[in-house]
């Protein structure tokens, strides 16, 4: 009886109310699931450069704020309560308090170099233009850069203790960045965060008994969120300062009713307590962020699901994510046929700690009586030297949680109980409830993998029964852990509390490519698939929660390698950080913001709320046709759920542009949903480029779809363009949005192209030129750097090398690699507009420095025979084992030798051998060497200069640098004709030599 009630201890504190998202085992980023994709030229991940304002305008929450309520306020959720029910809440972090209306100056009182210096300069809180010590400015610096960036690191006065460590009391503000250069610059004010959006905490006193903190006692409140879920959950929800800060929640301007309904013993409050609690004390929206599958009908009947039922009634919406537990095996279906035996196969794995309890749930929508059915567990208990297959017959106690134990099973010290209990729902469905439980050592563990035996349920029952089973243990949640071996079905997976049903179900589809290989857009793997057992298609909207938002960080919490993409975001386990946050815990924020939007528009919407939100859904080809069991009615689009209430009197209720991101030359079309109670006269878009002081106006045309449109444009590079929506009715009234800006921009990335390098298979020390081709089109932003990445570790450490521009490509020299050596590299190139792009990975292993000279193939001449003062072109074949660095056309023209550097192309080199006089006889020969210095020369040829009469010599000669042989012919033609002007030169040559000698032989007579 003792262990009955510790077993109902657990269940309603622990199992009923599993947490959707806490841990790495409850669908979070864990080995098994992918790896974040790292970008290893900077070691940022990619798609990490925005953070939850990804998930943001995904639902279109952003264009929801533009929309004004009956009071002219954005839509931002004012005045609107989100009631979790969750682990609690870090209610200090500074995203989750209201800045007030007063804004300080700062003073640069320390080294005047005009940036925020912790502890020397300070906020000047009393304005009286000089520092006081009370004063004193400090900032936490969660990159670690030494700068302060507004919109993601927190500011504070550090006047409690004085020791440069945030206190309670101590003021934060945010930052009036008025260039939106994410710095605090000289004159830009500071807005000082003055009211906690937790309006109230509702937890356990330790005593069963609850306890509520709120107003001035949350700062004597000993409450903490250990966990940390309840901090994340509030972040996406309503966190965040809307203008001033980069991670925003979708309904900021709410407020936060935590429940504990999670965590540790005694400090929980239970959860039908909770629920009524928040009907009972003004909630607007409630949050369910737990999950339950074992012990749980899973029919919408349980007191907490018709509690639901009611607060939805009354007009509060209830959002309750469906769960983590797509692909983890932990529910099986099987069709068991009259009086024939029928087994589902379980496994408990060896783990530290080992698993002591398995709870496991068996439910039938169909007439069965379960109290006519034989049931008994067949146990493998080899791993404590027992038989493979012990059957233990059962006898179940009769009424929910009536456990009755079998006799134990005794093994030396170590001891196993098997309980189980039969009942009904009110709806008719059974339930088999078994609980095998093994103190300190543990189950006897299986072994997946390799062979059965697994442990079994068997089954015999008198009529054909279908049975959807359920398996959970008390060491693992959402993966790992106790599972099913056959019968695992995928589907009939929404967990208790959403399956009551005015719940609205929510599943988590991908935003960000941080897993390989799910898809950004496409549904989460671990989203837990409809419809309810009773075949009810209980899925109603899927929203992000993969993997991809980034939220919230409790202080009070432990810190796991995954929060911060396992170091790639510039987190930390320290106060007021963030964390990354996935799972459908993730989504159901998203939805509940959407709700606290649709409730400041219309407060009587509530109990339509659900209905709205999945008849206004997206669809995509993820989605496929909707409604389905896995994304209910689409993609949630907080934008269409919020103008779907019908508000008037006259309003602009949205302005859009498109495209959003506008890129130089470019037309922008501005579209407004403008409505009014009269007759509208006209709508203009007003537009100017820079400042508003003389905008255009431009009249807009009303469509098929009752929206308003116009075309301005187009713009170039780096405009800054303002504009508004202006509108007029029949009756003189009129109304104009707020200026709203965007710029123009360059989102082309840089082409990478004609990669290359001066070696296939570089020698052992010989450095290897890299060269690219960077191309930006006209008129963009341009190149800022391209730099070569090279390892030879397989990234476990890499080296840069900003590559330079040489004419017109990019070059970098990776230097010269012992013999052996793997070389990886690839190349990164970014614009200044921050578009990147990157190469393919290339590599090469290096070679013992060859000695093998190039090969030099037979030269061609053109022409081949020459005349006078004709130049000739000589090519020729070139070929390296490495790659060939110079070759030389060498030539003799009868009195000196000449050296000319041919050019290449394909290993085909050319050369020309200038114009010479009739006669000169021509002596040429082709020198090559690679780029390991091996030199190579070929034969010697010739050709002589013809004169009128063709003259033609040839000669060869081969010569290597180990051997050398020569061989010439010589061949010469009598010229067919005699040249009468050389022998008449040569006569008188001989007349004048004869004169010459007599003349000398009488002067010396």
């Amino acid at each position: 009886m003792k262990r009955t009630m510790q077993l109902f201890f657990f269940l309603s504190v622990i199992l009923s109310i599993a947490l959707i998202v806490p841990s790495t085992f409850d669908g979070l980023l864990s080995p098994d699931e992918g790896q974040i994709e790292v970008d290893s030229t900077n070691e940022r991940p990619r798609y990490l450069n925005l953070a939850r304002d990804v998930s943001i305008p995904e639902i279109s929450a952003d264009d929801a704020w533009n929309i004004l309520d009956k009071l002219g306020n954005n839509v931002t959720g004012e005045n609107i309560l989100i009631a979790d029910l969750d682990s609690g809440v870090d209610w200090t972090h500074p995203d989750l308090w209201f800045p007030g209306n007063i804004t300080y100056d700062w003073l640069d009182l320390g080294v005047p170099d005009a940036v925020p210096s912790n502890g020397s300069d300070v906020i000047d809180l009393n304005a009286d233009g000089s520092g006081t010590a009370d004063e004193t400015l400090y900032y936490l610096d969660f990159d670690a850069d030494g700068t302060f960036n507004t919109t993601t690191e927190w500011i504070w006065a550090d006047n409690i203790t004085s020791d440069g460590i945030p206190q309670i009391g101590e003021p934060f503000f945010v930052v009036n960045d008025t260039n939106s250069n994410d710095h605090l610059d000289l004159g830009e004010k500071l807005v000082m965060l003055t009211t906690p959006k937790t309006k109230y905490i509702v937890e356990g006193d330790g005593s069963g008994n609850p306890r509520v903190w709120m107003g001035a006692n949350l700062t004597q409140s000993s409450h903490e969120d250990a966990d940390g879920h309840g901090t994340a959950v509030a972040g996406i929800a309503l966190g965040g300062q809307l203008g001033f800060r980069k991670y925003v929640g979708v309904a900021p301007s709410a407020e936060l009713m935590m429940l504990k309904t999670l965590g540790a013993t005694g400090t929980t409050v239970n959860v039908t307590y909770a629920l009524q609690y928040a009907w009972d004390h003004g909630a607007d929206v409630v949050l369910t962020e737990f999950g339950s599958w074992t012990y749980q009908y899973l029919d919408g009947s349980s007191d907490a699901e018709s509690l639901i039922d009611d607060i939805v009634a009354d007009g509060i919406p209830v959002i309750s994510p469906s769960g983590n537990l797509g692909g983890k095996d932990k529910h099986a279906l099987f069709h068991a046929a009259a009086d024939t035996p029928r087994q589902v196969d379980f496994h408990v794995p060896n783990q530290d700690p080992h698993i002591e309890d398995v709870y496991i749930t068996m439910l039938s929508i169909n007439e069965t009586d379960f109290a006519a059915c034989n049931f008994s567990v067949i146990m493998n208990m080899g791993a404590w030297g027992g038989p493979p297959a012990l059957t233990v017959y059962l006898h179940p106690g009769t009424g929910y949680l009536q456990f009755v134990a079998e006799p134990p099973i005794v093994f030396g010290a170590n001891q196993l109980i098997i309980e189980s209990f039969v009942s009904t729902s009110s709806r008719a469905t059974k339930m088999l409830g078994i609980h095998i439980y093994a103190p300190t050592v543990g189950i006897p563990h299986t072994a997946p993998g390799v062979a059965p035996p697994y442990h079994q349920v068997n089954v015999t029952t008198p009529q054909s029964t279908s049975f959807q089973c359920y398996i959970s243990d008390d060491k693992t949640s959402w993966t790992g852990g106790a599972i099913w071996m056959t019968d695992v079905s995928n589907d009939y997976h929404i967990t208790w509390p959403s399956t009551a049903d005015s719940a609205l179900s929510v599943a988590s589809y991908r935003t960000r490519g941080l897993v390989s290989p799910e898809t950004i857009g496409d549904i989460a793997s671990f989203s837990s698939i409809g419809p309810r057992i009773d075949g009810t298609p209980k899925q109603g909207i899927a929203a992000p929660g993969g993997y991809d938002v980034i939220t919230d960080y409790s202080n009070a919490s432990g810190w796991s390698n995954w929060y911060n993409g396992y170091g790639v975001l510039p987190f930390g386990q320290q106060f007021g950080s963030y964390r990354l946050f996935s799972g459908t815990s993730a989504s159901g924020p998203h939805v509940a913001g959407c709700a606290a939007l649709m409730l400041q528009v219309d407060s009587t919407v509530g109990s339509q709320a659900n209905d709205i939100i999945k008849n206004t859904a997206r669809n995509d080809t993820y989605t496929g046709d909707v409604p389905n069991s896995v994304w209910g009615y689409g993609k949630l689009d907080v934008f269409a759920a919020v103008t779907a209430i019908d508000i008037t009197p006259p309003t602009v209720i949205s302005v859009g542009r498109h495209p959003v991101d506008v890129e130089y030359g470019e037309f922008v079309e501005v579209e407004a949903n403008v409505t009014d109670n009269a007759l509208l006269s006209s709508v203009f878009c007003k537009y100017e480029i820079g400042g508003w002081t003389d905008p255009d106006y431009v009249l807009m045309s009303e469509q098929p779809s009752g929206n308003y449109t116009a075309a301005i444009g187009p713009f170039v590079y780096s405009d800054t363009v303002s504009f508004t929506v202006y509108a007029n009715d029949s009756a003189g009234n009129d109304i104009e949005t707020v200026v709203d800006m965007f710029s123009i921009g360059d989102s082309v990335s840089p082409q990478l192209q004609d990669h290359w390098r001066n070696a296939t298979t570089p020698g052992a020390g010989q450095d290897v030129l890299v060269t690219i081709d960077v191309i930006e089109p006209t008129g963009s932003s341009g190149v800022d750097k391209v730099i070569l990445n090279w390892t030879t570790n397989l990234w476990l450490s890499y080296t840069e090398t900003l590559m330079a521009l040489d004419g017109a490509v990019y070059s970098g020299v990776i230097p010269g690699q012992p013999l052996d050596t793997d070389v990886v590299y690839h190349i990164f190139a970014n614009d200044t507009a921050g578009n990147t792009n990157i190469t393919m990975g290339f590599n090469y292993t290096t070679i013992e420095a060859e000695q093998n000279p190039p090969d030099i193939g037979t030269p061609t001449r053109d022409p081949s025979s020459v005349d006078a003062n004709e130049q000739v072109n000589i090519a020729v074949m070139v070929t390296d084992d490495t790659d060939v660095d110079l070759v030389i056309l060498s030539y003799y023209n009868g009195s000196s030798w000449t050296n000319l550097t041919m050019s290449g192309s394909n290993d085909e080199y050319s050369g020309i051998i200038p114009g010479l006089p009739g006669g000169t006889e021509v002596t040429y020969r082709i020198y090559a060497k690679d780029i390991l210095g091996n030199w190579a020369v070929s034969s010697d040829y010739s050709y002589t200069v013809q004169q009128g009469t063709t003259t033609t010599t040839t000669s060869t000669s081969t010569t290597t640098t180990t051997t050398s042989t020569s061989t010439s012919t010589s061949t010469t033609t009598t010229p067919t004709s005699p040249e009468y002007l050389t022998l008449a030169l040569m006569l008188a040559l001989i007349l004048g030599l004869i004169i010459l000698a007599f003349l000398y032989n009488r002067k010396r007579s």
